[in-house]
Protein backbone atom coordinates (compact mmCIF):
# COMPACT_ATOMS: atom_id res chain seq x y z
CA UNK A 1 0.00 0.00 0.00
CA UNK A 2 1.15 3.56 -0.89
CA UNK A 3 2.15 6.33 1.87
CA UNK A 4 -0.47 8.22 -0.35
CA UNK A 5 -3.35 5.78 0.07
CA UNK A 6 -3.01 5.74 3.80
CA UNK A 7 -2.87 9.40 4.03
CA UNK A 8 -6.03 9.77 1.49
CA UNK A 9 -7.85 7.06 3.67
CA UNK A 10 -6.82 8.98 6.63
CA UNK A 11 -8.46 12.07 5.67
CA UNK A 12 -11.03 10.48 4.36
CA UNK A 13 -12.20 9.04 7.41
CA UNK A 14 -11.83 12.24 8.98
CA UNK A 15 -13.94 13.98 7.17
CA UNK A 16 -16.66 11.46 6.78
CA UNK A 17 -16.89 11.03 11.07
CA UNK A 18 -16.86 14.89 10.99
CA UNK A 19 -20.11 14.76 8.32
CA UNK A 20 -21.47 12.14 10.86
CA UNK A 21 -20.90 13.69 14.41
CA UNK A 22 -23.59 16.40 14.13
CA UNK A 23 -25.78 13.58 14.14
CA UNK A 24 -24.48 11.99 16.87
CA UNK A 25 -23.79 14.56 19.46
CA UNK A 26 -24.80 18.25 19.76
CA UNK A 27 -21.76 20.00 18.73
CA UNK A 28 -23.55 23.70 19.65
CA UNK A 29 -23.36 22.80 23.09
CA UNK A 30 -20.34 22.73 26.11
CA UNK A 31 -19.61 20.04 27.99
CA UNK A 32 -17.78 19.20 30.55
CA UNK A 33 -16.54 15.61 31.20
CA UNK A 34 -16.60 12.95 34.75
CA UNK A 35 -15.05 9.52 34.26
CA UNK A 36 -16.93 7.07 35.71
CA UNK A 37 -15.19 5.70 38.69
CA UNK A 38 -16.16 2.23 38.53
CA UNK A 39 -15.66 1.48 35.01
CA UNK A 40 -11.97 2.34 33.43
CA UNK A 41 -13.60 3.07 29.83
CA UNK A 42 -17.07 5.01 30.46
CA UNK A 43 -17.31 8.61 30.72
CA UNK A 44 -20.27 10.97 30.66
CA UNK A 45 -20.63 14.42 28.91
CA UNK A 46 -22.45 16.79 30.67
CA UNK A 47 -24.12 20.51 29.92
CA UNK A 48 -24.96 22.76 32.30
CA UNK A 49 -24.30 19.87 34.92
CA UNK A 50 -26.84 17.61 33.48
CA UNK A 51 -25.70 14.74 32.19
CA UNK A 52 -26.28 14.55 27.87
CA UNK A 53 -24.55 11.57 26.90
CA UNK A 54 -22.70 8.48 28.53
CA UNK A 55 -19.90 6.89 26.47
CA UNK A 56 -16.85 4.85 25.88
CA UNK A 57 -13.73 6.82 25.68
CA UNK A 58 -9.85 5.40 24.67
CA UNK A 59 -7.43 8.01 26.86
CA UNK A 60 -4.73 8.40 24.38
CA UNK A 61 -2.35 10.90 25.71
CA UNK A 62 -1.48 14.76 25.59
CA UNK A 63 0.50 17.89 24.65
CA UNK A 64 2.10 20.23 27.09
CA UNK A 65 4.40 22.82 26.25
CA UNK A 66 4.04 21.69 22.33
CA UNK A 67 5.37 17.91 23.31
CA UNK A 68 3.22 15.13 22.49
CA UNK A 69 3.17 12.64 25.47
CA UNK A 70 1.52 8.99 25.31
CA UNK A 71 -0.85 8.33 28.30
CA UNK A 72 1.60 5.53 29.25
CA UNK A 73 3.96 8.49 30.00
CA UNK A 74 1.56 10.01 32.55
CA UNK A 75 1.82 8.89 36.30
CA UNK A 76 -1.72 6.67 37.15
CA UNK A 77 -2.77 4.91 34.37
CA UNK A 78 -3.54 1.92 34.72
CA UNK A 79 -2.38 -1.21 32.73
CA UNK A 80 -5.66 -1.26 30.60
CA UNK A 81 -5.16 2.09 28.89
CA UNK A 82 -1.27 1.05 28.25
CA UNK A 83 -2.39 -2.64 26.65
CA UNK A 84 -4.40 -0.81 24.44
CA UNK A 85 -1.63 1.60 23.20
CA UNK A 86 1.20 -0.70 22.60
CA UNK A 87 -1.19 -2.46 20.39
CA UNK A 88 -2.35 0.68 18.72
CA UNK A 89 1.24 1.74 18.09
CA UNK A 90 2.07 -1.75 16.42
CA UNK A 91 0.63 0.07 13.83
CA UNK A 92 3.95 2.49 13.29
CA UNK A 93 5.32 0.07 10.52
CA UNK A 94 2.62 0.86 8.20
CA UNK A 95 4.58 4.43 8.16
CA UNK A 96 7.52 3.39 7.99
CA UNK A 97 10.16 4.30 5.36
CA UNK A 98 7.49 6.69 3.12
CA UNK A 99 8.66 10.60 3.41
CA UNK A 100 5.04 11.96 3.42
CA UNK A 101 3.74 10.41 6.44
CA UNK A 102 7.20 10.10 8.80
CA UNK A 103 5.44 12.52 11.13
CA UNK A 104 2.55 9.39 11.85
CA UNK A 105 5.60 7.08 12.09
CA UNK A 106 7.69 9.97 15.03
CA UNK A 107 4.46 9.69 16.34
CA UNK A 108 3.88 5.95 17.38
CA UNK A 109 7.72 5.10 17.89
CA UNK A 110 8.38 7.69 20.50
CA UNK A 111 6.59 8.51 23.84
CA UNK A 112 7.14 11.91 23.44
CA UNK A 113 7.20 13.93 20.34
CA UNK A 114 8.09 17.53 19.91
CA UNK A 115 5.24 19.22 17.44
CA UNK A 116 6.43 22.05 14.73
CA UNK A 117 3.13 23.95 14.42
CA UNK A 118 -0.69 23.43 15.82
CA UNK A 119 -1.48 21.68 12.51
CA UNK A 120 0.15 18.55 14.32
CA UNK A 121 -3.01 18.42 16.22
CA UNK A 122 -5.38 18.23 13.46
CA UNK A 123 -3.01 15.32 12.35
CA UNK A 124 -2.64 13.15 15.93
CA UNK A 125 -6.48 13.31 15.87
CA UNK A 126 -7.01 11.98 12.39
CA UNK A 127 -4.57 9.54 12.86
CA UNK A 128 -6.07 8.51 16.07
CA UNK A 129 -9.64 8.51 14.75
CA UNK A 130 -8.33 6.23 11.69
CA UNK A 131 -6.60 3.66 13.87
CA UNK A 132 -8.92 2.79 16.62
CA UNK A 133 -12.26 3.53 14.61
CA UNK A 134 -13.39 6.32 16.90
CA UNK A 135 -15.99 8.64 16.54
CA UNK A 136 -14.53 11.94 18.12
CA UNK A 137 -11.10 12.80 19.48
CA UNK A 138 -11.78 15.17 22.25
CA UNK A 139 -9.12 17.49 23.82
CA UNK A 140 -10.00 18.76 27.03
CA UNK A 141 -7.27 21.13 28.68
CA UNK A 142 -6.90 20.68 32.24
CA UNK A 143 -5.36 23.02 35.18
CA UNK A 144 -2.06 22.70 34.40
CA UNK A 145 -2.46 23.58 30.48
CA UNK A 146 -2.16 19.73 29.48
CA UNK A 147 -4.59 19.05 26.20
CA UNK A 148 -5.90 15.48 26.78
CA UNK A 149 -6.97 13.17 23.89
CA UNK A 150 -9.49 11.47 24.55
CA UNK A 151 -11.48 9.15 21.79
CA UNK A 152 -15.30 8.35 22.28
CA UNK A 153 -15.74 5.14 20.41
CA UNK A 154 -19.07 4.65 21.40
CA UNK A 155 -22.17 6.44 22.89
CA UNK A 156 -23.95 4.09 25.01
CA UNK A 157 -26.71 7.03 25.56
CA UNK A 158 -28.15 9.85 24.77
CA UNK A 159 -30.07 11.32 27.11
CA UNK A 160 -30.87 14.76 25.48
CA UNK A 161 -32.92 12.79 22.48
CA UNK A 162 -34.88 11.14 25.34
CA UNK A 163 -35.45 14.31 27.82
Amino acid sequence: MKSFDILDNINTNYKNRKKKLDKIINTNKKYTIKFDSKHHDLLYLKSNNTISYSAKYNLYGGIKNNTWMWANMIEGVNNYVIKKLHKLRENKEIFNNKNDSSFYYKLLSNNTLELKSTKDIKLIQKLLMYLNNDIVILNPINKEDFMTFIGISKIIENYESSA
